[in-house]
């Protein structure tokens, strides 16, 4: 019956207007649910990520006591804070460091690689330590025994300190780094990265 079509109907009746305005306040609407949705859960995960630090890369330094030595360290650390700012002790802990000796006019190369279990970081500066897992026989004395850096991440011109190889040496050199190595060695080629979202704990 074309005479009894919906919009003849009393109480049905809208125009192309105002059916426009409400399709556009109701995707309005589901636009706005959606997103605030999706923000509430994105937030929990934001949350439970815990700081990181890591600290990365090569360089060949330069060795004041015999200059024309070769030295060269590595890193590939990192690990994770879940606790920092109450017990800032790392909750996940990964990664290697090397270091290598040539010994200039003696034909005598050393090298030793070591299992982290501690990197730290405040502003440009990273303390790593770790046991001695690997060594070449010229540091067969370094076996088990226990190393650690101070980095300086500063642009070209990066600085490490070394202590070691020590029997007891705290990881990232204990709650007091007493002993944690002035950075006097200066990076002559290669880097370091430093990466971390530590915040400072007071």
């Amino acid at each position: 019956m074309v005479g009894n079509r919906p919009e003849h109907l009393p109480g049905v009746h809208m125009n192309t207007s105002t059916v426009r305005k409400a399709a556009a306040s109701a995707l309005a609407v589901a636009a706005l649910v959606t997103v605030g949705a999706s923000a509430a859960s994105a937030e929990p995960a934001e949350a439970a990520k815990p700081p990181r630090v890591s600290l990365t890369g090569s360089a060949r330094l330069h060795y004041a006591a015999a200059p024309r030595d070769d030295v060269r360290v590595s890193f590939d650390t990192h690990a994770t804070y879940p606790e920092w700012g109450q017990n800032p002790v790392p909750g996940a802990v990964r990664g290697t460091m090397r270091i290598s000796h040539e010994f200039a006019g003696h034909g005598i190369t050393g090298w030793a690689e070591a299992r982290v279990d501690c990197v730290v970081a405040t502003g440009g500066v990273a303390l790593v330590t770790g046991d001695v897992i690997r060594h070449s026989d010229t540091f067969a004395g370094w076996e088990g025994k226990r190393i650690g850096f101070t980095v300086v991440d500063a642009g070209p011109r990066d600085q490490v300190g070394f202590t070691g190889p020590v029997d007891d040496l705290g990881a990232c050199f204990g709650e007091m780094p007493k002993q944690s190595p002035a950075p006097v060695m200066v990076a002559q080629q290669g880097g370091f990265k430093l990466k971390h979202d530590l915040p400072p704990v007071y």
